[in-house]
């Protein structure tokens, strides 16, 4: 009898779930460790990575992709409670784009894939372009407005001149 990739990884990520929640449950020690005010967002930090090994230990790649999501969201948590600047979620929210280009740079990655890593390179080419923009825009990053927009000027002009740098072939 065996069991597929996909049943194994449901089963593991249930397990380390319960596991999780039983030590909270039983430990009042753990539990004070696991909410307390400062370190709360570690937890899905955790969380994240834990999505990632059930990707390596199955060898079922695709859940890099969420796991670089939720990890991202999570170290975004812990900047934001360990600084209180809550503020920076009017920009911040535009990094999460990257987090998906990095799963999907690790799925490309592990499975010798080009196309999942050209979309993780676009995809985290935007998201860094929407940071710097909301950013500069939203008063949290005063370089990048500058940065940001010479960026844009560049991508516009890379646009503009690349069609004519191009060499023609002759038809065949």
């Amino acid at each position: 009898m065996s069991i597929s990739r996909g049943r194994l990884s449901i089963a593991l990520v249930l397990i380390g779930l319960g596991a999780w929640q039983l030590a909270i449950n039983i430990s009042p020690d753990f539990r004070n460790l696991v909410y307390s005010n400062q370190y709360w967002p570690l937890n899905v930090v955790g969380f994240g990575a834990f999505l990632g090994l059930v990707g390596l230990v199955t060898w079922s790649p695709g859940w890099f992709v969420p796991a670089c999501i939720i990890a991202g969201i999570g170290g975004l948590l812990f900047y934001q409670n360990f600084t209180a600047d809550w503020s920076t979620w009017a920009y911040a929210w535009t990094l999460i784009p990257g987090f998906v280009a990095a799963g999907l740079l690790l799925l490309g990655l592990a499975t010798w894939k080009r196309g999942p890593v050209i979309a993780a390179g676009w995809t985290l080419f935007a998201s860094m372009v929407l940071f710097g923009i909301f950013g500069s825009t939203l008063g949290g990053l005063a370089i990048a407005g500058t940065v940001g927009a010479a960026a844009v000027i560049l991508l516009g002009l890379m646009f503009l001149v690349s069609p004519l740098l191009r060499n023609k072939q002759p038809p065949q």
